[in-house]
C-alpha cells in the first residue's frame, strides 16, 4: 500500500505539473484556488482548508517547473549562442525592431548585398520557428483568450509583461515579437488589431449602412448597442472603430458619409423644429443656396413655409411654392376654383403676400374668367410681335435682346426677364428648356434657355458663366445675345454709343417698324 502511493502521485504530478506551468505563464491564474472547481473550493471551506489553498502561489505548486515559455526560451538561448555576430544585428535591426532597418543599409554596413540580407533574415526565422517549437501555439491560444479583439499598446504591453515574468533578454524579445504575430495582432496607429477585426469593420460598417437614413444620418445609440450585441468589448474603443469606419460625428450624429446632404440634415434636426436656410447654413457651413439645393435634393426633408425647411414628418402641409399650391387647389376643386380661396388661404397658411399669389395668379400658365381661375392650355398663350420686345435688330435683319451683366451671373445665376417671343423663335416651347450653341464660341460651350409659363419674370438664359468668361465680360458690361437661328446665338457685348454702326442700326430698325405699320 505504501509503495502504490508515490507512483499515483508521481502519474498526477506528470500530468497537472506542466498544465499548471503553462498557465501560470500565461496570466491565467496566479494562486491555486484559482484552477479549482467551485465545488472543490466549497469542501475546502468546509474542511477549512480555503486559505491554505489561496496561499498557494502556481509557481509554487508546481516547484518553479518550465511552462511554455520557460521551454522556448532556453531553446532560444540555444540557438542565438550559435550565432555570429552578423547574424545577431541582422537579429536585432531586421527581426526584432519596431523599425527595421532597410536592407539596403544592413549590406552597405556588412559589404555585402542586399540578397544576402534577405538570405540570413529568412535562415534566422527559420531557425527561430523551429526552436520556439509547438508551445508557441499553446501560449498564443492561452494567453488570447481574456484579449479583446481590439488593444490599446499599453494594454498589450502589460500583458506581454506578465507573461515574459519582466525579462528583457534577447530570447524574451523574440518570444514577445512573433507571440504578438501568431496571436493574430499586428499594431495599427498606437493600438493592437486582431486579424479579425477587418471582418468586423466591415460588419459595423455594414449595420451602419442598414441603419443610415436617405442622407447616410445613423442614430449613435442605436448602432452602439447593435455593435455591443455582436461584440462588447468594441464599445471600449469606439472611437476608434469609428475612425477606421470612416464614420463621423456631425451634429450629435453618425454619419457615414461626409457629404452636404448629410451636414445640413443633421444641422436641422440639431435646430428640431423648422428652420430657415440661414439658420441651418450658419450651423452646418453652408451657403443659403447651397442648403435650399440640398434640401430640394433630401425627400425626407420638406418645405414649411416661404422660408422655413423641416422633416416631412414635423409638417402636416407640405408648402409647394405658391404656383405649386394654387395647383394644388385647382386640382382639389376639379380642374378650377376661386381666386379668392386662392388669396385667403394660401397667405394665411404659408407666410406669402397675397399680392405674390396675385402675381401669380396672372401669369401665362392660368386663365381667370369671373373670379374662377384655371390652368391654361399651352397652345392658347397669346405672343406679341417680336419687334415689340426684342432691344433691336443688327444689320443683317437678325434680332437680339441685350441685359445688364451682374456679378453673380458669374456665380451660376441664369439671367431673367428673357421674352417668350425670343425663346419662341429661338425653339423653344411653353414650360421646356433646350440647349443653346453659341456661335461665336469655339470651346463647345452652351447655354440653357427656358421658358417657364409660371413664371413672373418671363424666361431665363443659364449656364453663363464660362461663356462670359471666354468673352471677357465684366459685371456692368452690356450682354448682346443675337438670334442666329434655332438654338443657336451669338453672345457679345452690345455697345450703346453713338457710332456710325449704331446709327446704321437705328435706321435700318426705324425703317423696318416703318414698313410693318405701314403693313398694318
Amino acid at each position: 500500500m505504501a509503495s502504490s502511493m508515490p507512483t499515483g502521485w508521481d502519474r498526477i504530478e506528470q500530468v497537472l505539473r506542466p498544465i499548471i506551468a503553462s498557465m501560470a505563464e500565461a496570466g491565467i491564474a496566479e494562486r491555486l484556488s484559482d484552477i479549482f472547481d467551485p465545488r472543490l473550493m466549497e469542501t475546502a471551506s468546509e474542511m477549512g482548508l480555503e486559505k491554505h489553498l489561496d496561499g498557494i502561489q502556481l509557481d509554487e505548486a508546481t516547484d518553479a517547473a518550465n511552462g511554455p515559455v520557460g521551454a522556448m526560451a532556453e531553446r532560444v538561448e540555444q540557438v542565438v549562442s550559435h550565432l555570429a555576430p552578423r547574424e545577431i544585428s541582422i537579429l536585432e535591426q531586421r527581426v526584432l525592431a519596431s523599425k527595421p532597418a532597410t536592407l539596403q543599409s544592413l549590406a552597405l554596413s556588412m559589404d555585402v548585398t542586399r540578397e544576402r540580407i534577405r538570405q540570413l533574415q529568412a535562415r534566422l526565422e527559420r531557425k527561430i520557428r523551429h526552436a520556439l517549437g509547438w508551445e508557441m501555439g499553446l501560449l498564443a491560444r492561452l494567453v488570447r483568450r481574456d484579449l479583446s479583439s481590439v488593444l490599446s499598446a499599453d494594454v498589450m504591453t502589460r500583458r506581454l509583461k506578465a507573461v515574459l515574468k519582466g525579462r528583457r533578454d534577447l530570447s524574451a524579445n523574440m518570444i514577445r515579437s512573433l507571440l504578438i504575430g501568431t496571436m493574430g495582432y499586428t499594431p495599427d496607429q498606437g493600438m493592437f488589431i486582431h486579424s479579425k477585426i477587418a471582418a468586423g469593420i466591415i460588419e459595423i460598417k455594414t449595420l451602419a449602412i442598414d441603419a443610415a437614413d436617405d442622407v447616410g444620418l445613423v442614430e449613435e445609440q442605436d448602432l452602439l448597442t447593435k455593435v455591443g450585441e455582436l461584440e462588447p468589448a468594441w464599445i471600449e474603443y469606439w472611437d476608434w472603430l469609428l475612425e477606421r469606419c470612416r464614420i463621423r460625428r456631425i451634429h450629435g450624429f453618425l454619419a457615414i458619409r461626409n457629404s452636404a446632404k448629410a451636414r445640413a440634415k443633421a444641422a436641422l434636426l440639431s435646430i428640431g423644429r423648422p428652420a430657415t436656410k440661414r439658420e441651418v447654413g450658419q450651423r452646418c457651413g453652408l451657403t443659403d443656396r447651397q442648403v435650399g439645393g440640398t434640401f430640394s435634393n433630401i425627400a425626407s426633408v420638406v418645405r414649411a413655409d416661404r422660408t422655413r425647411w423641416g422633416l416631412k414628418d414635423w409638417i402636416h402641409d407640405e408648402y409647394d411654392g405658391i404656383v405649386g399650391e394654387i395647383i394644388q387647389r385647382i386640382r382639389e376643386d376639379g380642374g378650377s376654383t376661386t381666386t379668392s380661396r386662392l388669396l385667403s388661404e394660401i397667405p394665411a397658411t404659408f407666410d406669402v403676400s397675397p399680392s405674390s399669389v396675385r402675381a401669380y395668379m396672372q401669369t401665362p400658365l392660368f386663365c381667370i374668367q369671373s373670379g374662377i381661375i384655371c390652368i391654361a392650355d399651352t397652345s392658347s398663350v397669346r405672343l406679341r410681335n417680336l419687334d415689340d420686345v426684342i432691344d433691336g435688330r443688327n444689320l443683317e435683319g437678325e434680332p437680339y435682346w441685350t441685359f445688364r451683366l451682374e456679378e453673380r451671373y458669374f456665380r451660376g445665376y441664369s439671367a431673367i426677364g428673357v421674352p417668350p417671343e425670343f425663346l419662341k423663335e429661338l425653339g423653344c416651347e411653353p414650360d421646356k428648356s433646350i440647349k443653346v450653341e453659341i456661335e461665336n464660341i469655339a470651346d463647345g460651350l452652351q447655354l440653357s434657355a427656358r421658358w417657364p409659363l409660371a413664371s413672373t419674370t418671363g424666361g431665363s438664359l443659364g449656364y453663363l458663366a464660362q461663356p462670359l468668361k471666354a468673352l471677357e465680360l465684366r459685371p456692368g458690361d452690356n450682354v448682346r445675345v443675337t438670334l442666329k437661328g434655332l438654338g443657336k446665338v451669338a453672345l457679345t457685348q452690345h455697345e450703346s454709343g453713338s457710332g456710325a454702326s449704331s446709327k446704321k442700326e437705328a435706321q435700318e430698325i426705324l425703317n423696318q417698324m416703318i414698313a410693318r405699320r405701314r403693313s398694318l
